[in-house]
């Protein structure tokens, strides 16, 4: 029954599809019909819609996207590649199915809230590789699937795409980028994703703001993308006027007011050094705060109250974030350039560290939390991993390397492997990891089934590592 009412709300409130995408509802559903992946990611869509609109049962919807999406993902990932080259209608299928997977997993990492600015950006790279991965699958392809039930959808992706932004909001960072001193391809790289920006700003017409919003992870260049990957500043001064065109749409449930609050967590990051290139957008987001207090006192004021037309002491850029500390601009040493780490053995008394990590890592797939849905059973497994290291530590076949700071000697990644000659060919969660408190064992179980699968079909019965 609640399939039905997933289904059924999705296919009744225009607010589970963004602008554009509503004329072609009928479209989708018929497409989702035929492949069941799809049709489970849109149902794990409707759920995490009525998650965020019905806050009072928004555990039990949001449970439900997560168990379906993840469902979804299992279904879509054990599907051999040749399987879409039998007909361009799986391409459709797989590339409507990158559309929901990935505005539901920017969802996701909008209304997440990260303590600080590297928690949001490896979240928020998680988001772009997820995305642009699927959404490739139609590359070479792209031509036939412009010839399919889904053209004019398509279509008007492609004219929103090619419209040069027109108005002045990002005028400053157009020309800051344009004297950096970029090699050709990079600086049009740069300057596409600007443009894109700006149409967001430019909202015409109304659905082209939406659609740009939510697909520009996709429709931003790979060069540009490939910066915000590296952390470079010139790509993260960017990164905070698409977070400022977000909090321009915040009345979209899919971004809610998450653009005031990663906006304020860029800034942060980039410090006093980039004060210049960021004195516009603070400015901006300054003057949609004061708008939206005014509108506020204006919309509460007693009859005949005056009011001034603006604050008596207008905000400072320090002063967007709510509730907390404002923009500090206080850099750590080496967060913005890379530095070289340390490769070594762990000692035994790394474990638990490594095990942090590895669920940090994973944090971000709707798996991870299907598998371990409680606070309680995350803590289980975190203690099992540790565990589980401490013996692969004292195990000659099983390889653990981590990478080291070398000015904190903290460890900040690993890489486990197994040999081919390990003695017990069982993968870590068909083990004992099933025993954990709050362990929700199907989703194990399904997980382990899928891999020996694609394990199968790239190796046969040739022995290999594992990781």
């Amino acid at each position: 029954m609640v399939h039905a009412e997933l289904l059924h709300h999705f296919m009744v409130d225009p607010e589970t599809v963004y602008p554009g995408i509503f004329t072609a509802r009928d479209i989708v559903i018929q497409q989702a019909l035929r492949e069941p992946y799809l049709m489970h990611q849109l149902l794990a869509w409707s759920a995490r819609h009525l998650s965020i609109v019905h806050p009072q049962n928004a555990h039990f919807y949001h449970n439900q996207a997560i168990q379906l999406q993840t469902h979804a993902l299992s279904l879509f990932n054990s599907i051999d590649v040749n399987y879409f080259d039998a007909s361009i209608e799986r391409r459709v299928h797989a590339f409507i199915f990158s559309g929901f997977l990935g505005i539901h997993s920017l969802c996701d990492t909008l209304h997440h809230r990260d303590e600080d600015f590297l928690a949001f950006h490896a979240r928020y790279v998680a988001y772009l590789r997820l995305h642009r991965g699927v959404f490739h699958m139609t590359d070479g392809h792209w031509e036939e699937i412009r010839q399919t039930a889904i053209k004019p959808l398509i279509e008007n992706g492609e004219r929103w795409y090619l419209t040069p932004g027109q108005g002045p909001e990002c005028d400053d960072i157009r020309a800051r980028i344009k004297l950096a001193g970029f090699d050709p391809e990079t600086l049009d790289g740069l300057l596409k994703a600007i443009d894109l920006i700006q149409s967001v700003f430019d909202g015409r017409p109304p659905s082209s703001r939406v659609h740009t919003l939510l697909s520009w992870g996709t429709m931003a260049p790979l060069a540009f993308i490939e910066m915000v990957i590296a952390r470079r500043p010139e790509a993260l001064v960017i990164l905070a006027y698409y977070f400022l065109a977000i909090h321009a749409c915040r009345n979209i449930w899919v971004v809610g007011d998450s653009g005031q609050y990663i906006f304020t967590s860029i800034v942060n990051h980039l410090g006093p050094e980039w004060s210049a290139w960021l004195e516009k957008p603070c400015q901006l987001m300054r003057e949609s705060l004061e708008k939206d207090a005014l509108s506020k006192v204006r919309s509460h004021r007693k009859p005949g109250h005056m009011i001034p037309s603006r604050p008596s002491r207008p905000p400072t850029c320090k002063e967007t974030r709510p509730d907390r500390s404002y923009l500090t601009y206080q850099l750590s040493p080496g967060m913005i350039m890379p530095r070289d780490f340390t490769i070594a053995r762990p000692e035994a008394s790394d474990a638990a560290r490594i095990a942090e990590i590895h669920l940090a890592a994973m944090d971000s797939n709707p798996l991870l939390h299907a598998q371990f849905p409680s606070l309680a059973s995350l803590v289980a497994a975190r203690d099992f991993l540790a565990k589980y290291t401490a013996a692969q530590l004292s195990n000659s076949v099983s390889g653990v390397l981590v990478a080291r700071d070398p000015e904190t000697n903290k460890i900040v990644g690993f890489a486990k492997w197994d040999s081919p000659s390990h003695p017990e060919d069982i993968k870590l969660e068909s083990g004992d990891l099933h025993s954990c408190e709050g362990c929700q064992r199907e989703f194990l179980d399904e997980y382990v089934a899928l891999a020996e699968e694609a394990k199968k079909r790239s190796f046969g019965d040739k022995p290999c590592y594992s990781e």
